[in-house]
């Protein structure tokens, strides 16, 4: 499972509702305060690089965000991986492991050992 995948919607939501607005809402203030910076080529220029750093700052934000996503995943993944682990070694001592139980708890093991949650790097 990939954070970024299941976060990508929310994030071009927010930022083309709140961060794009936000941004040109800023400059409008900016220019509006001291014309001198809106007038001809220095507007232009002056937008152009704080759209620029403004999207490097979001990547910036949303890479920590989805970084963080991942570790509170895998917290919650380690916890039942660690529960399934822990029932699997109970059935095997008690059991022994060519028991139907044993093998049940072997597939869940390993079932949850695929709720580890890694990054989408093609993206």
């Amino acid at each position: 499972m990939s954070v970024d995948t299941v976060t990508a919607p929310a994030f071009d939501a927010f930022k083309n509702l709140l961060w794009d607005s936000f941004v040109k809402a800023t400059l409008f203030k900016l220019f509006t305060a001291v014309p001198l910076l809106g007038w001809g080529p220095f507007g232009m220029i002056i937008t152009f690089f704080v759209s620029k750093y403004s999207n490097q700052l979001y990547e910036a934000v949303k890479y920590m965000i989805n970084v963080e996503l991942i570790v509170l995943k895998n917290y919650e993944a380690k916890k039942s991986y660690d529960i399934a682990r822990i029932k699997l070694s109970i059935l095997y001592h008690s059991k022994g492991q060519d028991s139907q139980e044993f093998k049940d708890a072997r597939e869940i093991h390993k079932n949850t050992l695929s709720n580890f949650v890694s990054w989408d790097h093609s993206s």
